[in-house]
């Protein structure tokens, strides 16, 4: 198997089977390759157990039926195939993405029958340090539909995350076309005023997350009020304490906003509450 010294085990399933990531072969001619035409989801096992698997595979036939490609045979036993994977144990976690593509293509404007692969890397349980967040100048698309999936063209995200590092920052957030926040590079986006939870609308083009419903889930458990609404970036800055959250790291604290350093303690447990209240929410629904 072919790997840097630096790289973790990452496997590749396709044709029914599994390879080394590294050696598995796509054609040149998927129009996923050719055009992000196609769509994934991303997630990870936790001790051989799958939270809201369901979930992510609801939003992945949503996004096949809105661009119009066929599901692919595979995908019905989907969970079988993750579970043979070489490096999927109990005592393990692994990052898994799912991509379904329109199949082989050019320049026909239709592929030749949708295909399915699968990635798998190990993960680390490590927590990420927090974060430091900036405006993005790259904007959301509230007005698409392609907003509410996920695309094999992630070039908004990547331009965005481009532009963080250049500044010397770890992520970024973008707004919508409108001017209201929306979300970060790759993450729901949440902070904390005065004990109230917030987070921008779907309606500004943010991703329905599936650790974003969690958390919303988890807040009122916990009895902390929740404002899903159309906010600008003074309200962030204004905030005491922000997070960002997707499925494969699970919440990440912010440190900073712009010029803004979030120090308050009190945003800060209301914070760890929230997150208590989200790991035993992964803990009961994983399966």
């Amino acid at each position: 198997m072919h790997q840097t010294s630096a790289s973790p085990d990452i496997w590749c399933w396709t044709d029914n089977s599994w390879h080394s990531a590294y050696e598995a072969l796509i054609s040149p001619l998927d129009r996923a390759n050719l055009y992000g035409d196609g769509v994934f989801e991303t997630f990870r096992s936790r001790q051989g157990r799958f939270f809201r698997l369901d979930q992510h595979l609801s939003r992945l036939h949503r996004g096949l039926e809105l661009l119009g490609i066929e599901e692919p045979s595979a995908l019905h036993r989907i969970r079988g195939i993750l579970t043979t994977c070489p490096g999927f144990a109990r005592d393990s976690d692994l990052v898994f993405r799912v991509t379904v593509t329109r199949g082989i293509g050019w320049p026909e404007a239709h592929g030749d029958a949708a295909r399915m692969t699968v990635l798998a890397r190990t993960v680390s349980l490590s927590e990420a340090p927090p974060a430091s967040l900036t405006l993005s100048q790259t904007r959301r698309d509230e007005r698409s539909q392609l907003s509410s999936i996920k695309t094999c063209n992630w070039l908004r995200s990547i331009q965005a995350g481009r532009e963080a590092r250049t500044r010397g920052f770890d992520d970024a957030v973008l707004c919508c076309n409108a001017g209201y926040l929306s979300e970060a590079t790759s993450s729901n986006l949440f902070w904390l005023s005065d004990g109230v939870l917030s987070t921008p609308s779907l309606v500004c083009g943010a991703l329905p997350g599936i650790t974003r419903e969690a958390v919303l889930d988890a807040s009122q458990e916990a009895g902390i009020p929740v404002r899903e609404g159309e906010f600008c970036a003074d309200d962030l800055a204004a905030a005491q304490a922000a997070f960002l959250t997707n499925s494969v790291a699970g919440m990440r604290t912010a440190h900073r906003f712009e010029s803004t350093r979030y120090e308050g303690k009190g945003s800060q447990e209301l914070i760890r509450t929230v997150l208590s209240a989200l790991q035993q929410i992964i803990e009961t629904e994983s399966a």
